[in-house]
C-alpha cells in the first residue's frame, strides 16, 4: 500500500486541491491516506477508529475532532486527485501520439456500476430482485484525458441513471479543439450538436437504426446499401430525421473471421435477452465497423479514425 502511495505526487495534489496550503509539519499525507484505507477495513468505521489508526502510524496523538474538521470539500477534491493519479498509472497509450496532435485534448467517457448495501437504496436505487427486495447500486461516470493520461472527472449516481442521461455531462468539461470519444450509450444527437457548436469534435460508433439523409437532395440514405459495395468508405451525410446533424460517416469492412465472431456474439446475446431482435440487415451490418464524427478527412483518414477510436478500450480496462 505504501509503495503505491509513495509513487503519487501527494504534496502537489494536496496543494492544488486546497487541502493543504503549506507543507504540514505534524501530518504525513502518506500516513493520512493509509489510515483512511486501514480504517475502512474495520466492521464499524468511525472517526475514533480513524484517529487511532493515524495516531499509531505516526506515533503522534490525533483526535477525532481534528479529523472531523479536515472532512470538507477540499478533502474530497484531494482524494479525487489521488484516485485519478493512481488510476492513470495503470493506463498505457496505444494510439500513436501524432494522430492526436490535431486536438487539444482527447476525452474518453464511460461508466461502471458497483453494488451497495441495501440500506442505501433510497439514495442509490437499483432494480429490485424477484422477491421485490430493494437493492442499491452506484453508477460511476468517469472522464479520462488520453493525451495527458489524467482523470478529469468522477460523478456518482444511481444505477437507474442511464448513460444517455449523462451524455451532456461532457459539455461542462469541454474546451475548443477537444475530441470526445464514447460508446453508443452516450449517443444523443443534440449533445453532439452542442459539441460541434463549442468548437470541439466527437467520435462514436454508429447504430444500425440511425436515419441518414443526403445533404444535397435531402433524400433518405439506406445504410446497408451505402456500405455493402465498399471495403472502406468516407462520406458526408445528415443524421436524424429531425436533427439533420451534418456528420462524416466512415465504414471499414471487417475480415470475415472477425465479422463471424461478431455475429456469433450477437446471436448469443439474443438468446439471453429475448427483447433483442436480430434482422438479416443488422447481421449483415455487423460485417463493417461504422463510425460517426465531425473530424474532417484532412485531419484524420478513415484508417486513422479507427486507430484513434480503438484507444477507447483503455477506459474499459478500469
Amino acid at each position: 500500500m505504501l509503495q503505491r502511495l509513495s509513487c503519487l505526487p501527494l504534496q502537489s495534489l494536496a496543494r492544488s486541491s486546497g487541502f493543504v496550503l503549506r507543507r504540514p509539519k505534524k501530518l504525513s499525507l502518506e500516513a493520512f491516506l493509509q489510515s483512511i484505507l486501514l480504517s475502512l477495513c474495520y466492521p464499524a468505521y468511525s472517526f475514533q477508529s480513524w484517529a487511532a489508526e493515524l495516531s499509531a502510524l505516526q506515533s503522534v496523538l490525533f483526535s477525532k475532532q481534528a479529523l472531523h474538521r479536515r472532512c470538507d470539500s477540499r478533502l474530497v477534491a484531494f482524494l479525487q486527485l489521488c484516485l485519478g493519479s493512481l488510476l492513470a498509472n495503470f493506463m498505457h497509450r496505444s494510439c500513436p501520439s501524432q494522430l492526436l496532435e490535431p486536438f487539444g485534448r482527447v476525452l474518453l467517457q464511460d461508466s461502471t456500476a458497483l453494488a451497495l448495501h441495501p440500506r442505501l437504496a433510497s439514495s442509490f436505487p437499483a432494480c429490485g430482485n424477484q422477491h421485490q427486495a430493494k437493492l442499491a447500486s452506484v453508477k460511476i461516470q468517469a472522464v479520462f484525458e488520453l493525451r495527458s493520461q489524467s482523470w478529469l472527472h468522477f460523478q456518482l449516481g444511481a444505477l437507474t441513471d442511464n448513460d444517455q442521461k449523462a451524455s451532456g455531462l461532457i459539455l461542462s468539461l469541454l474546451q475548443p479543439g477537444d475530441l470526445v470519444i464514447r460508446d453508443l450509450g452516450y449517443a444523443v444527437f443534440k449533445v453532439w450538436r452542442q459539441i460541434v457548436q463549442a468548437g470541439a469534435y466527437f467520435l462514436s460508433r454508429c447504430r444500425s437504426d440511425f436515419v441518414f439523409f443526403d445533404p444535397q437532395t435531402q433524400k433518405p440514405v439506406e445504410l446497408l446499401a451505402l456500405v455493402q459495395n465498399h471495403c472502406q468508405l468516407s462520406v458526408e451525410l445528415l443524421l436524424g430525421a429531425q436533427e439533420r446533424l451534418p456528420v462524416r460517416l466512415v465504414a471499414l469492412r471487417l475480415p470475415p473471421a472477425l465479422a463471424a465472431q461478431r455475429r456469433r456474439r450477437a446471436r448469443a446475446n439474443a438468446k439471453k435477452d429475448r427483447s433483442l431482435k436480430l434482422t438479416k440487415r443488422y447481421l449483415k451490418l455487423l460485417g463493417w465497423t461504422i463510425l460517426l464524427t465531425n473530424v474532417t478527412a484532412e485531419q484524420l483518414s478513415a484508417q486513422q479514425l479507427w486507430e484513434v477510436y480503438s484507444s477507447r478500450w483503455q477506459i474499459d480496462v478500469l
